[in-house]
């Protein structure tokens, strides 16, 4: 069951260039935690002979891939190109052209959020605000391509509706990188899930979208994904390595430097202090009350809270997984594991490791191809960062 692959040099349209072929090597990773990347090596005597633009910053690489036979093609993503490099392979004596590349990820850290009023509202709805007010509904979205002009007016991008996920927060953006601010909001979404399992986990993500942007291209679209990035299969597959598709597998509980309570005080402060324990803790034994205690700036009550949260969650027991999850066709005696197909990125996945049963989450995807088209695929998790 041999996986198949297109890569599309595609222009900052979209709109698709050439076919790469004749590859000495291609990798690329998926991520829930941040940007993506990609990498594609060829021999530059055959690429510059195919008649195609040697490179420009923000053409890019669409990547399509089937798993087998009778499966049908998916986009894994697309990269924005941002580097490239010729060099002279030692072994053979042979010039190679390499590129590199960005998730769309990379869009959002290019813009600075303008708006000086502090916001309140559900994380989902926050991440939205500040990304529609940069990319969607002000003239500091244009692009410097003369035959595209604004891209905010040609559509190529959109920040889907809100949706009203996560737990309420007050914060002021003023100057901050939009990219810094959704993944603060996005931690600010697991500190406050750690302490309340109603609060839903924020993640987000830039995504391609074919039914906005140029004519026979494609543009972008901000979402949000409550609770995971993925889907829940906890019901399906079991990983393990006795099923041959769970590799370099480690477990740890560490309470060393644990705090269960945190206390922040401000006399200047109409609010004076906040504080917030970690109950599901603090009971773990009679003496594991535990706490941190200190002043704080000048800040809104808000705020404080929030740094409270973040702080307590900082200092909570670090239960920790790590593992690879394997691409496996399986056998008469081990099950089928297929990367897009059975598993994929963001996934909530079951485990059984050291008479522990886990549900854990696929946060990386790391593919590669060699010249023979032969691809090595891992998925890795962290559960309780």
């Amino acid at each position: 069951m041999a996986s198949t692959f297109e890569f599309w040099l595609c222009n900052d349209s979209g709109q698709r260039i050439y076919l790469f072929r004749n590859i000495a090597y291609c990798s690329y990773s998926r991520s829930t935690i941040g940007y993506g990347s990609f990498q594609i090596g060829l021999p530059y005597d055959f690429y510059i002979k195919e008649n195609v633009n040697f490179f420009r910053p923000d053409w890019r690489v669409d990547v399509w891939r089937s798993p087998g036979t009778g499966i049908p093609t998916r986009r894994e993503g697309s990269f924005l190109l941002r580097k490239f490099q010729v060099y002279t392979r030692t072994t053979d004596n042979m010039r190679m052209v390499e590129f590199f590349g960005r998730s769309p990820l990379d869009i959002l850290r290019r813009q600075h959020y303008k708006g000086t009023a502090d916001l309140t509202d559900n994380i989902d709805d926050l991440m939205k605000a500040v990304v529609r007010a940069q990319f969607v509904t002000t003239p500091s979205a244009y692009s410097t391509a003369p035959t595209t002009g604004a891209y905010t007016y040609t559509g190529e991008f959109a920040c889907d509706a809100d949706a009203g996920d996560g737990p309420s927060v007050t914060d002021n953006f003023y100057l901050k990188n939009v990219l810094d601010i959704c993944t603060d909001l996005h931690k600010s979404s697991l500190s406050l899930n750690t302490l309340l399992s109603t609060n839903k986990r924020i993640y987000f993500d830039v995504v391609e979208d074919d039914g906005i942007g140029l004519a026979g291209g494609f543009g972008y679209r901000f979402r949000t994904f409550p609770v995971r990035r993925g889907g829940d299969r906890t019901s399906g597959i079991v990983f393990s390595e006795e099923n041959g598709n769970l590799s370099n597998p480690s477990y740890f509980e560490d309470y060393l430097n644990e705090w269960t309570s945190v206390f922040k005080y401000n006399s200047s402060q109409s609010w004076a202090s906040q504080n917030a324990q970690n109950a599901d803790e603090q009971y773990l034994s009679r003496w594991n009350y535990i706490e941190k205690a200190e002043t704080t700036g000048d800040e809104a009550a808000a705020s404080a809270l929030n740094d409270v949260y973040a702080t307590l969650r900082d200092g909570a027991a670090k239960v920790i997984f790590n593992a690879e999850f394997m691409n496996s066709p399986g056998s008469s005696s081990l099950p089928r594991s297929l990367y897009g197909v059975d598993w994929d990125l963001g996934d909530l996945l079951p485990v059984n490791f050291a008479g522990k049963v886990l549900s854990t989450e696929v946060a990386i995807c790391y593919i590669s191809v060699n010249e023979k088209g032969e691809e090595k695929i891992t998925g890795k998790t962290q559960v309780g960062v």
